[in-house]
């Protein structure tokens, strides 16, 4: 008597199942390397210094014009042409001048995060730096004194809110050491000129002739534009040419005729120099 066959199921071995789940699994990995490739990776936030964000970036604005000379619409090229770059102003430290009778940071707005500020006295008197918050953590920090010519770097984490910068000795505060300080997230990067080769034009920002050293021709002219919320001068040292006081958005012209260097300073904050090169 033939005895009944039985139809007997084997499982699969182990090895043949990790064969079948790589067949399944590359190509499908590959899909989506492919998919990932077009479209493109992402880029961190920047709100915290170097998180995603290069110190130093050219503005880009795809479709825009070229000749308004407005910064944001500009195309890249034309943007290089005009020495303008876009920068996030904590990168390497964010700069904040005091002097008589102002207190200048580099920006209105930055980024929250970690910062590093850089705090110069670069007036005639002895100035303290004192950073307040205007929201309800009531967080209020004020650093040591700062003789003229100073300099100290401090490194605070800044949430979003709004902040008073000001000087904290006697009544300079209320003499005009005071300024705000905005912190929040997405804040634009900020407009940083370079000097243009030919420009015959200074500017006085940040308590400093920018560019230092100027180099022109015979008989022709340089401009200063004061840029400061302070007053300030253009003196040459040992007599000679010498401006009004300049306030904020005032200018001073002046034709250089004989060839030579000249060395000047501001007369109100002395720690201030600069000098003209002219050329025959």
């Amino acid at each position: 008597m033939r005895t009944p066959e039985r139809h007997i199921e084997r499982k699969a071995e182990p090895r043949t199942q990790v064969r079948q789940m790589l067949v399944i699994s590359i190509p499908l990995v590959l899909a989506m390397l492919v998919l990932g490739a077009s479209c493109g990776g992402s880029t961190g936030s920047g709100d915290d210094p170097g998180a995603g964000f290069p110190a130093e970036a050219k503005s880009q604005s795809a479709g825009s014009t070229s000749g308004s000379g407005h910064g944001d619409t500009g195309n890249s090229a034309d943007t290089a042409s005009q020495g303008s770059t876009r920068v996030d102003v904590r990168a390497g430290g964010f700069e904040i001048t005091m002097g008589e009778w102002t207190v200048a940071p580099e920006a209105k707005i930055i980024r929250p995060g970690l910062v590093t500020l850089v705090i110069a006295n670069k007036g005639t008197q002895v100035h303290g730096f004192e950073l307040k918050s205007e929201s309800d953590d009531g967080t209020e920090l004020e650093w040591r004194l700062l003789q003229p010519g100073q300099t100290m770097r401090v490194k605070v984490r800044l949430g979003e809110g709004i902040y008073e910068l000001e000087c904290y000795v006697g009544e300079h505060d209320n003499m005009g050491m005071r300024a705000m300080l905005e912190v929040r997230r997405g804040a634009p990067l900020a407009k940083r000129s370079k000097p243009t080769a030919g420009s015959s034009a200074v500017d006085i920002t940040g308590f400093e002739y920018q560019p230092a050293v100027m180099t022109v021709q015979k008989g022709r002219s340089i401009t200063w534009v004061n840029h400061d919320a302070a007053p300030h001068t253009v003196t040459e040292q040992g007599g000679g040419f010498a401006s009004r006081t300049l306030n904020s958005n005032s200018r001073f012209e002046m034709a250089f005729r004989r060839p030579g260097t000249y060395h000047y300073f501001c007369a109100v904050h002395p720690g201030m120099k600069g000098t003209v090169i002219v050329k025959s």
